[in-house]
């Protein structure tokens, strides 16, 4: 049931009431969320050009009035299966990640980590599948802390 102006509510009660209904709503922050992202691509990809997911993470990335800038860190490392690999964590101020940029050095166009016996995977690489599990697992739930 909704309270009318009337209803033994004022009408000041009810914008009040409004208020703090829409201030208590995920809705309210909106503009201030940032998605997290995670890039992984090979930078030997004759299909899709690198400059692609460099762009992706350029506006994942940019500063502006309601996020502030992240703190780019990056890690080299081999995958189990050798392929080497460059990964950048931009994290907010609280160190929680919010994107991650993965290059994977002499991949092609090929999900790495999948299958030897699947069709465009790349068994030498890091495993996506299993960096997607656990970069978006570790990602804070909207309305926690």
């Amino acid at each position: 049931a909704h309270a009318l102006v009337g209803d033994g509510i004022t009408e000041d009660e009810l914008k009040e009431a409004l208020k703090v209904q829409y201030q208590s709503s995920p809705i309210s922050t909106v503009d201030t969320w940032r998605a997290p992202v995670l890039f992984i691509h090979g930078d030997d990809d004759r299909t899709v050009d690198a400059r692609n997911g460099i762009a992706i993470v350029e506006q994942a990335t940019v500063a502006g009035p309601d996020h502030p800038p992240l703190r780019g860190n990056v890690q080299t490392g081999t995958a189990l299966g050798g392929r080497k690999y460059s990964r950048t964590d931009y994290v907010d101020s609280a160190n929680q990640p919010v994107v991650e940029h993965w290059i994977v050095h002499g991949a092609g166009h090929a999900w790495s980590g999948g299958s030897p016996s699947g069709s465009f995977t790349d068994a030498t690489g890091p495993d996506a599948s299993a960096e997607m599990i656990r970069f978006f697992y570790s990602q804070r739930r909207a309305g926690t802390s």
